[in-house]
C-alpha cells in the first residue's frame, strides 16, 4: 500500500493597510495552521465521562472542533 505525503500549494494571505504587520503576520500563521490541521484530519474531539463506584456510566459531556493536538490537549486541561 502507498501512502501519499502531504504536499503544499501556493497560496496568498491579503491584508488590509490598517493592520499591523507582525500582528497580521501572527494571525495569518494561525489561520494556516488551522486550515493545515483540518485538511489534513488533525481534529479532535474531547469526551468527558462519570462513573458510579459499580462502572457504570452516569453522564457524559463533549466537546468537538479541535484542530491541532497541542490545542485540543490545552483546552482538554482547561474545560476538564
Amino acid at each position: 500500500m502507498t501512502y501519499l505525503k502531504p504536499w503544499a500549494q501556493v497560496g496568498a494571505v491579503l491584508v488590509s493597510k490598517e493592520y499591523n504587520l507582525k500582528e497580521a503576520q501572527q494571525n495569518a500563521k494561525g489561520l494556516i495552521e488551522n486550515w493545515n490541521s483540518y485538511l489534513s484530519g488533525d481534529a479532535y474531539l474531547i469526551v468527558k465521562e462519570d462513573y458510579d463506584h459499580e462502572k457504570q456510566q452516569i453522564d457524559f459531556d463533549s466537546m468537538g472542533g479541535f484542530y491541532g493536538y497541542k490545542f485540543a490537549l490545552a483546552e482538554l486541561k482547561n474545560q476538564f
